[in-house]
Formats: structure tokens, sequence, C-alpha cells
């Protein structure tokens, strides 16, 4: 269905009109990834516990502290999410302020490149917590258009 929609709105207004639907379908998530990065809200947004041990998963660095912290993945691997579940009971959100801040670090080494091409409009394809966009969007105030897969 959303891809007739989509069609439709190529066929009859061209690409200016799909581009600005999917602004303007994409802004209200933008604003919750936004107040997420509020320090008092940061690491109470995330979502579920599963958010938080997918987030482990992403960035295994966050646990690089942690006693067998190579056992919780691998333990999380062959289907036992019970040790990432525990870090996650008991370091929520310093676990997020962790990831969190590797993206930022990260976002900073592409900084130059992006003040460089000064964009107008950001498409990030598969977001998943969409973490990088607020940092884009605060030093750009680009459109963004998120995509999770």
């Amino acid at each position: 269905m959303q891809g007739l929609v989509a069609f439709a709105l190529f066929l009859g207004s061209g690409f200016a009109a799909l581009q600005g639907a999917a602004v303007s379908i994409g802004t209200p998530f933008m604003l919750v990834v936004l107040i997420m990065c509020y320090p008092p809200v940061a690491g109470t947004v995330v979502g579920t516990r599963e958010d938080v041990v997918n987030l482990i998963m992403q960035r295994s660095e966050i646990i690089h502290d942690q006693p067998r912290s190579a056992k919780t993945i691998s333990s999380w691997i062959a289907g036992d999410s019970r040790p990432a579940a525990s870090l996650v009971d008991n370091n929520r959100d310093e676990l997020v302020r962790r990831a969190a801040a590797i993206i930022y670090l990260e976002y900073q080494q592409l900084r130059g490149t992006i003040a460089d091409c000064a964009p107008q409009a950001s498409a990030d394809i598969g977001c998943g917590y969409a973490i990088f966009d607020p940092f884009l969007w605060r030093d750009t105030a680009c459109k963004l258009v998120l995509i999770d897969l």
C-alpha cells in the first residue's frame, strides 16, 4: 500500500512531493530522537531491555570493562540473552550513554567532511536507534529521512 502511495505521489507531483511526504512522515520520529538526547532523558527512552541488549550487540565495546564480556556476547549468539539482560538491568543508563558517546566520536571524525558537503537533506538507511542523526541535525539543520530496515 505504501508503495502505491509513493508511486502515485511520484506520478502526480514528481520527486519533490515524494521527498516532502518522506520528510513530513519522518519529522515526528526525529523529534523523539532529539528528545532522547536531552541529558535527563537519555538512557531512559531507548525502549525495552531488548533494545539496550541490541545496543550491546551493535557496540560491544560498551561492555569492555565488564567481567566476561566476550562470554556475554557468545551467550547471546548461542541464543541465551540472560547475561546481556543482566548487564542492562544493572547498567542501563550507563550503557546507553556509552553507545551514544562512541557514536558521537565517530560523528566527530566525519564532521569536517559533512561541513564541506553542507547537506540540505540526509537519508539514514538502516538507522536503527538513529543516535547519529541528532548530531548531524544539530550541526547542519538538514532535513532527515530515517529509514529502518
